[in-house]
């Protein structure tokens, strides 16, 4: 499944088995360190956070 959402300057895509993260607008606070990619199935996106759903069912933060 593919999914796409925008949120505050930030646009996520998730294509396959190909995670691309593109970060825009203005950053308030410093950014953690990014997951490997992985067969994640739902990515959303938050103003300072981003989370995705793995196949296994378990979820990781960003």
């Amino acid at each position: 499944m593919n999914t796409i959402k925008k949120t505050m300057g930030q646009t996520l895509k998730l294509a396959g088995l190909l995670l691309l993260l593109l970060l825009g607008g203005l950053r308030l606070a410093s950014a953690s360190a990014l997951p490997t990619a992985q067969d994640d199935t739902i990515l959303t996106a938050g103003n300072y956070h981003n989370c995705g759903l793995k196949a296994d069912g378990s979820v990781v933060c960003w």
